[in-house]
């Protein structure tokens, strides 16, 4: 049996949740359609304990930069990220972070939408 998500105007191509390992990167890897998709979720922290997110493309990789995701509560991107074309579709991304009392483990939920 074949299960299709959508939201409005989006299919949901990818939805997980995950827990990393300690504080290791994670990679999300998926083949829609006949393409090949990696994004790498690297976690980071800093001495200035600001909170930020960074974009980057390596090679064929989307690589997505957190530092400072070690909060308690939940901490997530406010709106879709735009993080590329599939098909000549625009991908988007949504992601929630939480880790328990500053864990090295963080457990991630994340959706990958695509327009229709």
């Amino acid at each position: 049996m074949e299960t299709k998500i959508y939201s409005e105007n989006h299919f949901i191509i990818s939805t997980w949740s995950v827990c990393s390992f300690n504080n290791d990167s994670l990679t999300i890897e998926f083949w829609p359609a006949d393409s090949k998709l990696l994004i790498e979720l690297i976690f980071r922290d800093t001495e200035n304990k600001e909170i930020t997110q960074k974009t980057s493309k390596i090679g064929e990789k989307l690589v997505l930069e957190f530092e400072n995701f070690n909060n308690s509560l939940w901490i997530w991107n406010t709106e879709p990220m735009e993080i590329g074309t599939l098909n000549w579709k625009i991908l988007f991304a949504n992601f929630r972070i939480y880790a328990l009392n500053n864990s090295p483990t963080k457990l991630i939920h994340y959706t990958i939408y695509q327009n229709k």
